[in-house]
């Protein structure tokens, strides 16, 4: 219904996922067509939450995702109803970039620049600089990594230094994942643990394997991986 009510006011260019959740497919659809997308959700907790979910979703498909908030009262359709197009379509061209939406999302259920809060405040950003973690994002990953880390107060140094131990990690888990259970008596933080999952992956002739080769090539630990 938000669609129609939308199309029918004039407003074009928009587009549905027909009561889905957003989807990578969706992302790559939408990439195809265009190179910014603003987010347009429900004014209430549920749509921030959905809007946050869908934002990691965009950027991993390299698109400049922005989002429109609303009023916790309307959706797009009561919105468009209330106030009229010219409203909605001011509110889309002063979208609110992701770090903006994030941060005040967080600032609604804690105090960001208190020490627990700015726990949170980097928990909840690591999804998506993990989504920036190519190759092809170097530049859009480390810009958000430095704005991430001044705006929240923390040290930039540090704030890469635990990205990075989560990455690892969770090459660490998506490896033992797949491949099944390496030796249960190898403690998971030891380095022979380590090399023999990272042997594991790299006899493995799949183009996934070589993304988390290359991840753990890029943090540090081309010596575990020998001349592989």
């Amino acid at each position: 219904m938000d669609l129609i009510s939308l199309a029918q006011a004039g407003i074009q260019h928009v587009v549905a996922t027909s009561g889905t959740a957003l989807t990578e497919d969706h992302g790559r659809l939408l990439a195809r067509f265009a190179r910014q997308v603003v987010l347009l959700f429900d004014g209430d907790a549920a749509g921030s939450t959905a809007a946050m979910r869908a934002l990691e979703v965009l950027l991993g498909t390299g698109l400049d995702a922005r989002v429109v908030s609303l009023p916790a009262e309307h959706d797009p359709d009561t919105f468009v109803q209330a106030h009229g197009p010219e409203a909605l379509i001011e509110r889309a061209e002063n979208a609110q970039s992701v770090l903006d939406f994030y941060l005040e999302q967080l600032a609604q259920q804690t105090r960001p620049l208190q020490h627990r809060g700015q726990d949170r405040a980097v928990e909840t950003f690591k999804p998506l600089i993990a989504k920036l973690n190519k190759p092809q994002d170097a530049v859009r990953c480390d810009l958000l990594l430095r704005e991430v880390a001044q705006r929240l107060a923390v040290d930039e140094q540090a704030l890469r230094h635990e990205l990075q131990a989560s990455s690892v990690i969770a090459i660490l888990l998506w490896a033992t994942a797949v491949l099944g259970q390496v030796d249960a008596g190898v403690d998971r933080g030891d380095s022979r643990f380590m090399a023999t999952v990272l042997a594991r992956l790299a006899q493995r002739a799949d183009p996934i394997a070589n993304i988390y080769l290359n991840q753990a090539r890029a943090e540090g630990l081309s010596s575990l991986l020998g001349n592989r």
